[in-house]
């Protein structure tokens, strides 16, 4: 009787373990799952070759007769330079294009178009208002009348 009831847990139902989320397939076991079933039931990749590999011929392989392939080893870079020498061929001038319109006021480093204050005038260093002065050279210290303190001077 105690089998065929279900225990006060169950049936009140607040303490049961609850459903796992799945999509309700049925578990199939790791000896009914073959993998890769086509490799080994099915027709291998097999290649039409002759048996006359051991006469060291290349008629099993891919071609009747060895096709050695001309020229030599092509470096890109050095294609890349030769393109272009035939690009720079075709054109008509040698030196770049240079417009012969100038901007009307000076741009660049050093500038001071467009700033609000202008420019800053005499800013040469060469001139003598902006040298340091040289300072005079300092008296020495008369060693006899004025000795060295003993110490620290903290006590």
């Amino acid at each position: 009787m105690a089998s065929t009831t279900k225990s006060d847990m169950d049936r009140i139902g607040l303490f049961k373990e609850m459903e796992y989320v799945t999509i309700k397939d049925p578990f199939k076991g790791a000896a009914n799952f073959t993998f890769n079933e086509a490799a080994y039931k099915s027709k291998q990749i097999m290649s039409k070759s002759s048996k006359q590999r051991a006469t060291g011929s290349l008629a099993g392989y891919f071609d009747t007769q060895f096709k050695l392939l001309p020229g030599s080893y092509v470096d890109p870079i050095s294609m890349r330079r030769k393109a272009r020498m035939e690009e720079k061929k075709k054109n008509i001038v040698s030196k770049p294009f240079v417009t012969m319109f100038r901007p009307k006021d000076p741009e660049g480093l050093g500038s001071f178009f467009g700033t609000i204050g202008g420019g800053i005038k005499d800013l040469d260093p060469s001139k003598s208002k902006y040298r340091e002065e040289k300072k005079a050279p300092h008296e020495k210290s008369n060693f006899k009348v004025n000795p060295p303190k003993k110490g620290t001077g903290y006590g």
